[in-house]
């Protein structure tokens, strides 16, 4: 994620500070304790990058791993936020959704033009306020079942009927005003304004028969007579919270591992100063022994969090 400071004061050069001394550096310490801090924060980002994500060091190609090919398997070196196309905002998961949906359409590899996708033609209006897409009528899903308009018609308007479906890919039906399904190979939107992004909708097509029943159990639930605030906590928010907690106890992780930069560039006491201090001796001993600290922190981040899972989705356990 990017972050912006949110600091805008100025930044003043002590009187005594020699000329040509940044605002921002520090004062008193020599080329070898900047090297050191270097050497610190290398350290530090090694270890949190290391422990905190999968071994593998760079994506490799996708390919479906058992025999009747259902099942994608992808290398990735970067953590995944969420596998729901509604929700995904990385580029890793977004990555992964081309290998495993289907978009309107697609691009040229070789100079990133328009090319068909799950669309095979498409013409709009005069008044650029209608767009007709013509459907593919030899897709099928992964189950079998035919793609049709009919999915991305339910795609689309899901995003603008519902703000958490719009989370990852909502700016690009913000504008939409009517998204319809004449025929199973027909899709028709209807705009409010002219929009330039119609030809390269980056929003995966999911199919319809399978994700209109992610809310069952909420209906279920509410049919059975149980309050709003029970169906919440008993029913949506345990479902809702395992992506969540995956997340956090990876940031704790990594968050004890980020305190060797941290306390070294503030000099504040704690394990990192003490990591610090250790690489300006140098006692390699201290090193390795903290090295197993900060270590065994993550992995004890990520065991907890598998503890956590099935006390909120008893199916993990299973």
């Amino acid at each position: 994620m990017d972050t912006n400071d949110q600091y805008g004061g100025r930044h003043r050069t002590p009187a005594h500070a020699p000329l040509g001394t940044p605002a921002h550096a520090p004062l008193g310490r020599t080329p070898r304790q900047v090297r050191l801090v270097a050497a610190a924060g290398a350290a530090a980002l090694a270890l949190s990058a290391g422990l905190a994500t999968p071994l593998s060091p760079a994506p490799s190609q996708a390919h479906a791993a058992d025999d009747d090919g259902k099942v994608l398997t992808v290398a990735v070196a970067q953590s995944v936020d969420s596998l729901s196309p509604f929700l995904a905002v990385r580029l890793l998961n977004t990555s992964i959704h081309r290998l495993t949906y289907e978009y309107l359409t697609n691009y040229d590899p070789e100079d990133n033009h328009v090319v068909p996708g799950l669309a095979t033609t498409w013409e709009s209006s005069p008044d650029k306020l209608t767009w007709t897409y013509t459907i593919r009528s030899d897709s099928t899903w992964s189950d079998g079942e035919q793609a049709t308009a009919e999915d991305a018609a339910w795609t689309f308007n899901t995003m603008m009927t519902d703000p958490g479906a719009a989370t990852a890919n909502g700016s690009f039906v913000s504008n939409f005003e009517k998204v319809t399904a004449p025929s199973p190979t027909q899709l028709v939107i209807k705009l409010k304004k002219p929009q330039a992004t119609m030809t390269a909708l980056d929003v995966p097509i999911v199919p319809k028969h399978v994700w209109e029943k992610g809310s069952d159990y909420l209906t279920t639930a509410r049919a059975k007579g149980l309050r709003d605030d029970l169906v919440r906590r008993r029913h949506a928010v345990p479902n809702a919270l395992l992506p969540t907690v995956t997340l956090i106890f990876i940031n704790l992780g990594r968050t004890v591992a980020g305190v060797i930069l941290v306390e070294t560039v503030f000099s504040w006491p704690g394990l990192g100063g003490l990591f610090y201090q250790a690489l300006s001796v140098p006692d390699l001993p201290l090193v390795q022994g903290l090295f197993f600290v900060f270590a065994a922190a993550v992995i004890v981040m990520n065991t907890l969090a598998d503890l956590i899972y099935p006390l909120l989705d008893p199916r993990v356990g299973r």
